[in-house]
């Protein structure tokens, strides 16, 4: 797939060709068309019932993935960039670590459908409540990026205390005062101090030159 550059030219895009979240209508219809048609090669061939491989595994999201992964991974096995005539252990490999592992956690996927009921869930189970919240608190005990919001404004950095101690750890960083090692270090050439709060180090702005 391309996409016109700036210059009016053909720009080399990658190509997302198994990723059923990225795909749009046509190439999910021909993924669709390339899936089944394996799958029901696969049923056959290995004398899949329903037990083994459900007839409703269509309407199972994560069993579409599944197959699509297995499909996937079959035709690397079996179509590799080698001779022919090349004797090679990846089609032993995919049987071992790739097909019955996938037909067991498609029993798990399918679990409570038969022959004749199909227990796919029409929407995904509510989100626990307090994500949102427990993203925030995540990002604010972090290492913030350097800031500038404005020409010639100074760039304040800030480390976890965490990244820190590695630091001093592995000798990165010393301690300006050896009596009080953590509330001053040098890193870099440049001095950090202990903000408490709000539980960080911050760079100390350099003086102009």
């Amino acid at each position: 797939m391309t996409a016109a550059g700036q210059d009016g030219s053909d720009v080399e895009k990658f190509d997302i060709v198994w990723s059923w979240r990225h795909l749009d209508a046509e190439r999910a219809a021909a993924l669709w068309e390339e899936l089944l048609d394996w799958v029901d090669w696969l049923r056959r061939r290995y004398q899949f019932d329903y037990g083994a491989l459900p007839g409703c595994w269509w309407r199972h999201g994560g069993a579409v993935e599944e197959l699509t992964a297995l499909m996937c991974a079959h035709k690397a096995a079996y179509h590799a960039e080698s001779k022919p005539t090349d004797y090679r252990a990846d089609l032993a490999a995919w049987h071992r670590s790739y097909l019955w592992p996938c037909i067991d956690r498609l029993h798990t996927i399918t679990t409570g459908c038969t022959g004749h009921t199909c227990r796919a869930a029409t929407d995904a189970p509510d989100t626990y409540p307090g994500l949102t919240d427990h993203v925030a608190a995540d990002l604010a005990a972090r290492a913030c990026p350097a800031r500038n919001t404005a020409v010639g404004a100074a760039v304040e950095v800030v480390m976890s205390i965490e990244d820190m101690l590695d630091a001093i750890s592995t000798g990165d960083a010393q301690p300006v005062d050896p009596a009080d090692p953590r509330r001053q270090l040098r890193r870099h050439g440049h001095t950090w101090t202990w903000q408490n709060p709000p539980g960080h180090y911050r760079r100390d702005h350099d003086p102009p030159s």
